[in-house]
Formats: structure tokens, C-alpha cells, sequence
């Protein structure tokens, strides 16, 4: 009876192991890529959004992580699929270059780096420190050819946070000074490009107010 209690058990630990591997492959993304998330926003700024002592559950933080790790994905794949070969392959060159300009930095041979200081200058009338940075400038080149990325990416996200914060029963009114629309305009400071498409308009958060407003129209009247 023992054995088949342990060995019902490991079945059943068996079985959960399987369906959160499926849930991992079917996301596309690793627990690294959540926890690289995790790393970079800063929480306790975005708990001030609902007030001095609201604290997110870790299970809240976790799936706000994943939908932003699994966004950054979408939206990574997008610019690869969409962007002109030639771009695509000018990029991953310079990154290539600025690897070996580092590399070469870092080997502490003072004869090599100052032949190709002096190379460098001779031939381009350029610095070692500003052909490093021109290479830099041509690893996130783009132009008028390379596809913007479709609203929907955004529209799909802020919904998916909503209906996270919706679980914690959080107000999600919307206005300029509502939690809401802080939340978001500080997660889009933490993570620019992810919640909201780039913009030139001279009011950011006022445009930003403007887009999560048409993103969620209807959605939060529903509610």
C-alpha cells in the first residue's frame, strides 16, 4: 500500500512536471527570460501607483513578468521576421565587430591596440572611440523599409494586465490621475516600448492616456 501511495504520488508529481513543461513550450519562453523581467522593474514604484502600502502577491508578479517576457518575445520575433535581410545582416555584423573591438580592449596587449589606434586614424581620420561608437549606432540601425510593429501587440498586453489586476481587485478607473493609468505610464518608464508604441507627441503621458483609453474601450465598460 505504501508503494502505491509513493508511486501515485511520483505519477501525479510526473504529470504536473509534463503540463508545466507543455505550459513553458507553448509560451515559448524560459523561466530566465520571466526572471530577466523580474530584474529590471522596479516594484516597489509600481506598488506606489495603488497606494503607500499596497503590496503585489508573488503570484501577481509572476504572471506580470511572464506577459511582459512573453510581449518583449512577440514583438523581438516580429522585428526579425519584418525587417530587410540587409539590415538584419548589417546588425549582427556590428554586433560581431563590437565584440572583437572589446575583446581586443580587454587582452591588455598595449602594442596591438595602439597599431590599430593609429591604423584606425590613419586610414579614417577617425578615433578608436568613435569608430566603437558608430559601430554601436549600426547594431540598432534602422530605416523607412524595416515594418512597424501592428498595435495589436500593445492592445493584447494591456489587456492581459488588466485582467491580471483585475484578480487582486484593484481600482481600474481611467483617468489622468487614476492607479491605472500610473501604473502604466511607470511600467512603460521601466520598460520603454513594451506597453506603449514609440511616440513624437509633445504630451507623452497624456498620448499614452489617449491609447490605453482606446485599448480598453469597451473592455473595462463590460466588466
Amino acid at each position: 500500500m505504501m508503494l502505491e501511495t509513493a508511486l501515485d504520488g511520483q505519477l501525479q508529481a510526473d504529470i504536473m512536471k509534463d503540463q508545466s513543461l507543455v505550459g513553458r513550450k507553448k509560451l515559448g519562453l524560459g523561466i530566465n527570460a520571466v526572471l530577466a523581467i523580474d530584474s529590471i522593474l522596479n516594484w516597489k514604484k509600481l506598488e506606489n501607483c495603488f497606494g503607500s502600502g499596497f503590496k503585489f502577491t508573488n503570484e501577481t508578479k509572476y504572471q506580470i513578468n511572464q506577459e511582459l517576457a512573453l510581449q518583449q518575445q512577440r514583438i523581438q520575433d516580429l522585428e526579425i521576421k519584418n525587417k530587410p535581410s540587409e539590415i538584419l545582416a548589417l546588425q549582427i555584423a556590428s554586433k560581431n565587430m563590437s565584440k572583437s573591438l572589446e575583446a581586443i580592449n580587454r587582452s591588455g596587449n598595449s602594442k596591438i591596440t595602439s597599431e590599430i589606434i593609429d591604423s584606425v586614424f590613419a586610414k579614417a581620420g577617425v578615433s578608436f572611440t568613435q569608430l566603437e561608437t558608430a559601430i554601436k549606432a549600426l547594431e540598432i540601425v534602422e530605416t523607412s523599409a524595416s515594418s512597424t510593429r501592428p498595435n495589436d501587440l500593445y492592445r493584447d498586453i494591456i489587456r492581459r494586465l488588466v485582467t491580471i489586476l483585475e484578480t487582486d481587485k484593484l481600482p481600474l478607473t481611467l483617468h489622468v490621475q487614476s492607479s491605472l493609468n500610473k501604473f502604466m505610464t511607470e511600467l512603460d518608464r521601466q520598460m520603454p516600448k513594451t506597453i506603449f508604441p514609440a511616440s513624437n507627441a509633445n504630451f507623452i503621458e497624456e498620448g499614452r492616456l489617449r491609447i490605453l483609453k482606446d485599448y480598453l474601450r469597451g473592455y473595462l465598460r463590460n466588466k
